[in-house]
């Protein structure tokens, strides 16, 4: 299973530990990373929407394992 191109990115191994990410941020400045999971909520704002993202591990093909406990919560 590959990763889509539309999401590779140019670092062959992006960060997906949100986790690690969140306890140091400041080592992970300007490194590429991947997280996804469930949307958990949408707020529409005038000009742009928020989404709350449950985050889960991803597999191989970068896609979300559903069925994990979320590992954090990002926005976007």
């Amino acid at each position: 299973m590959s990763v889509p191109d539309a999401i590779k990115g140019t670092s062959p191994t992006p960060q997906q530990d949100l986790v690690r990410v969140m306890n140091a941020p400041q080592l992970y400045v300007g490194q590429e990373a991947r997280f996804g999971g469930k949307v958990v909520n949408v707020q529409n704002q005038q000009g742009k929407t928020r989404l709350e993202i449950a985050t889960v591990p991803l597999d191989s093909g970068a896609r979300p394992v559903l069925g994990e406990p979320s590992r954090g919560r990002i926005f976007g």
